[in-house]
Order: C-alpha cells, then structure tokens, then sequence
C-alpha cells in the first residue's frame, strides 16, 4: 500500500476540501487526475463532484508541488544524461509523455538539470489516460516535425505505460528497475528491456534506422 504524495493531500483539500489519508496498492501509471479520481472514490466522494473540479485541481498541483515537495535536486536514471548528449549530437527529437501535470515534469527536468534535451511534451493537460497522452505525443511529431508516428520509441520503466505504447503500435524500451522485473515488462509488450539506459547502442538501433 502507498500513500498519496504531500502535494496531492495539499491541492485535493485546496480544491474538494477534503482532509484525505487514503492508501492504495499501486500509483504505477496512474495520471495525476486519475490519482486523485482513485483517492476520492474511495474517501466516498461522488463521481459528478470529482469529475466537475478535475481541471481546477490539476491547475493547482504545481503550486502545491513547488510549496510541499520541491527540493531542486532530482536523480536520473544511470545512463541518461549520456543517452540524451549522444542523442543531441545525433539530431534526434527528444520529448517527454507523461501523466504528470505539464509544470511539474518541467520542474522535476529542471530538478534533474536534463530540461535542455526535451524538445516538446505531452501531458495529462493533453489526456486522462497515458494513452491518450502518448497518442497526442505522437501527433505532435507528425503534425510539428514532420515525422511518421510510428518512427518514434517510447522508454519507460513503467508497464502500464508500456502497454499504452503497445496498445498503440509503438516500439518501446522498457528500463528495468527495483519495482518491475523484465518479465512484468516484457508482458505489457515492451519491444526490449533493458536493465539501464547505459546500452547506448541498443537504443540508438531502435531510434535510428
């Protein structure tokens, strides 16, 4: 069971006036307002009540970010910043497609001094599933660079996110960590896995054929 972070405790009582102390087994994948749809169903809440202030709520998570739980220092994954300087040098479009509030994922790259690499984004303001946000991500690059959507490949540690990727026809690589084994990410269709983003090579097979 986990508990719900500080700064989404914070916006829920500053929009539902809601003191919650809820747990729920997994936040994996989860958007942001799928967390708190999640969080209040189960402190009994109505679903006409969450749905109507979901917007208002999401516009207020970054306040509540920066006040409770920024720290400006992030770490990475290893590998990553290599990752993303060979990819510079190589030319390859680089953005970040998340459940997370737009803001804060701008906060949490800058936190972890990787901003300059993300070109565009793709955010829970642009979808309520991960699939939605990754299907608009994919527009994006068809629409603003002029690239089939297909060509792109999603990396995520996350299976969830994984299979929305999957769900989509995307290739992906899924990234092994402590939380999910290669086995959980294989099954939700990851193309590869990988312990770490240090096999550069196998990456950069994938992005650039």
């Amino acid at each position: 069971m986990k508990d719900v972070s500080p700064y989404v405790e914070e916006s829920i009582m500053n929009i539902y006036g809601a003191i919650v102390k809820v747990k729920l087994d997994s936040y994996d994948g989860l958007t942001a307002k799928e967390i708190a749809k999640h969080v209040l169903n189960v402190y009994g809440m109505p679903n006409a009540e969450i749905e109507s202030k979901l917007d208002r709520y999401l516009e207020d998570l970054p306040y509540s970010y920066y006040n409770v739980s920024w720290k400006g220092k992030m770490n990475v994954l290893d590998g990553m910043v290599e990752l993303l300087n060979e990819l510079k040098q190589k030319n390859v479009l680089v953005g970040a497609a998340t459940g997370d509030e737009e803001k804060i994922t701008k906060m949490r790259l800058q936190e972890a001094k990787i901003s300059e690499y993300f070109k565009f984004g793709s955010y829970n303001e642009n979808g309520f599933y991960m699939k939605d946000i990754l299907s608009h991500a994919l527009s994006t690059i068809e629409k603003d660079y002029n690239l089939p959507k297909k060509a792109g490949v999603f990396v995520s540690c996350s299976p969830v996110y994984i299979k929305s990727s999957s769900d989509l026809g995307l290739k992906s690589i899924g990234i092994e960590t402590s939380r999910h084994s290669k086995q959980e990410l294989e099954l939700a269709g990851a193309s590869t896995v990988l312990k770490d983003l240090k096999d550069r090579s196998t990456i950069l097979k994938m992005l650039i054929q």
